[in-house]
């Protein structure tokens, strides 16, 4: 999107031919990457819950079905998350997600 912009900041600067080049690619760098920008904030921001997972594994092929499968067995959901992935403390993620199971649990 920075890139984008600054293009189109630059087409000022230059010739005719050159300035239309720079501010089409300048207005669709900005509003490609925007709308990326847009999509990756709300799906950061949204809460994923897994309603079915049976249904979602049968949606896998493969090696991975099957390792998904193990996984639903054994912890209960097809989905993990690893450790490697997030900057916390693996104690601190754990009481998260009890806090956050619990209150799942009450819901019901």
């Amino acid at each position: 999107m920075v890139l984008g912009i600054w293009l189109l900041k630059i087409s000022g600067e230059v010739t005719t031919d050159l300035a239309i080049l720079l501010r089409t690619l300048g207005i669709s760098c900005t509003v490609l990457f925007g709308l990326a920008a847009i999509v990756y904030l709300i799906m950061l921001l949204r809460r994923i819950f897994l309603a079915d997972p049976k249904a979602y594994l049968s949606r896998q092929r493969g090696l991975k079905r099957w390792l998904m499968a193990i996984n639903l067995r054994l912890a209960g959901t097809p989905v993990n998350i690893t450790g490697q992935s997030i900057h916390l403390p693996l104690e601190r993620i754990y009481e998260e997600m009890e806090l956050r199971r619990r209150l799942w649990v009450g819901r019901r």
